[in-house]
């Protein structure tokens, strides 16, 4: 049997402030976890837009496939991803599960914007929980 260790709040604050780094960077893509198409064409995969949930596996394993790269084993990349899913759920007051923010995300009024913004409050509070 496997023991994952829940991740300390300032890690789950910095895979956020790198997931909405990424997305500055490579802009919010929706409907999968990261472009398709573009993979399809050449694009690197860490190049290619990505979705809420592929720019946190990317914080998380550098690809926006959660591989677990990186990690002693693919349960800690899992659990450091959900964490991170769920915190920023909790944040924008939806049901805290990584594909209730994938729904959230890919909702078309939904700006690549808003996602960063989200990305960054959420870190900003769980630094702030952390330190009090």
């Amino acid at each position: 049997m496997t023991t994952t260790t829940k991740p300390a709040t300032t890690q789950l604050a910095d895979i956020l402030e790198l997931a909405a780094d990424h997305i500055e960077r490579v802009g919010l893509h929706r409907g999968y976890q990261y472009d398709f198409e573009q993979y399809e064409q050449g694009t690197a995969l860490r190049d290619c837009p990505v979705c809420t949930l592929g720019a946190i596996n990317f914080a998380v394993c550098g690809s926006p496939m959660l591989d677990g790269s990186g990690h002693d084993t693919l349960a800690h990349a899992v659990a450091l991803v959900d964490s991170a899913a769920a915190a920023l759920a909790r944040h924008i007051g939806i049901t805290p599960t990584p594909r209730s923010v994938l729904r959230w995300s890919d909702d078309p009024e939904r700006t690549q914007d808003d996602v960063v913004q989200a990305f960054r409050e959420t870190a900003t509070n769980l630094r702030a929980e952390a330190a009090a």
